[in-house]
């Protein structure tokens, strides 16, 4: 990607999609590029050490990606521990307050909450002293280590493991930020872009859907409103049973039990509400010019879910089963 590409609005097309890019390919293009960094790229909440990747400036291109979805309607990383995400919005180390919570797990992290349970004060010096070597590859030289020092050991030592070990890593994703001039956005308004980097389960519930998903109904006390509310209830009684985990389908020989994210991302290319909100509006239409075998549709660029108006879909089970095969079996989902 040149500085040229960086400075256009990136349009997207899946394999076996025709659809043209007004935004829900884009979303989900995005949210494929995040799930791949935090599968890929992150140990625990951290960024893995890894020098082939920064010579390859994979880093830099992690960032100008994520600056780039932030102006497409992306949910951001969202990946990051409370440390690793202090640095990215302030961008200085001397504010940090890390805790060894945030520590990838391991045997240092397994020593780190040993330590930390220790009260006697004889057995702190012994332990931290004499059992604890990692402590000078961690830039903690002190010969003998009192329980006085112990809050400062902790810190230092949690500090190596989130931040140094691959500080080239994050200021190289850092320098990708900027972007579009997205990094000094985001150190304008830092704590208004916490939720964009840092890890916090969205917790996405069907009276959350069902509020974004707007129906686009008939005029009231005519027939045809009456078959399209009987569907929009069927609607909101699949998100709930989604909610509670009770949809569980066959994908793969595998079995996957259905959560919201699936259904938002389905029907908008997103599994988050981006940071500035789904636009447009996600609505539900109805097609009452169907025959009995015509499948829902659903447009990502439009956020524009079509339900066609059938029998089929009058019964909750009947309606439940049609669109858990529509959404498992539609074209190029989640294949670029």
């Amino acid at each position: 990607m040149d500085d040229n590409d960086l400075s256009k609005p990136f349009k997207v097309q899946f394999v076996g999609e025709p659809a043209v890019d007004h935004g829900g390919p884009s979303r989900e293009f995005f949210s494929l590029i995040n799930q791949h960094m935090q599968r890929s790229m992150l140990y625990g909440s951290t960024f893995r050490h890894n020098v082939i990747s920064l010579q390859k400036e994979e880093f830099m291109k992690c960032g100008q990606l994520a600056a780039k979805g932030l102006l497409q309607g992306s949910a951001g990383p969202k990946c990051f521990g409370k440390t690793v995400t202090d640095y990215i919005l302030y961008g200085n180390v001397q504010c940090l307050d890390p805790t060894f919570d945030e520590v990838p797990p391991g045997e240092m992290k397994d020593s780190m909450e040993r330590l930390d349970g220790i009260q006697d004060a004889e057995e702190f010096k012994s332990e931290a002293s004499f059992n604890s070597d990692f402590r000078f590859s961690h830039g903690y030289t002190k010969p003998f280590v009192t329980i006085e020092d112990k809050d400062e050991f902790i810190k230092a030592i949690a500090l190596h493991a989130i931040i140094y070990t691959s500080l080239p890593e994050l200021n190289q994703f850092i320098d990708g930020l900027k972007t579009c001039g997205i990094l000094d956005l985001v150190r304008s308004n830092p704590e208004q872009f916490r939720a964009v980097f840092q890890y916090g389960k969205s917790i996405l519930t069907a009276g959350l859907l069902d509020d974004i998903f707007h129906p686009l109904l008939s005029p009231e006390g005519s027939n045809k409103r009456a078959k399209e509310e009987r569907i929009v209830f069927n609607f909101n009684q699949m998100l709930e049973n989604v909610e509670k985990g009770k949809v569980v389908e066959e994908l793969s020989e595998t079995e996957v039990t259905i959560n919201l994210s699936h259904i938002l991302m389905f029907a908008t290319g997103a599994s988050e509400i981006p940071a500035i909100g789904l636009i447009p509006r996600p609505s539900i239409r109805f097609d009452h010019n169907t025959r009995e075998e015509r499948k829902l549709s659903v447009s990502t660029c439009a956020n524009i879910l079509t339900l066609p108006v059938s029998e089929k879909m009058a019964s909750l089970e009947s309606f439940q089963k049609e669109f858990m095969f529509c959404m498992l079996n539609s074209p190029g989902f989640g294949n670029v």
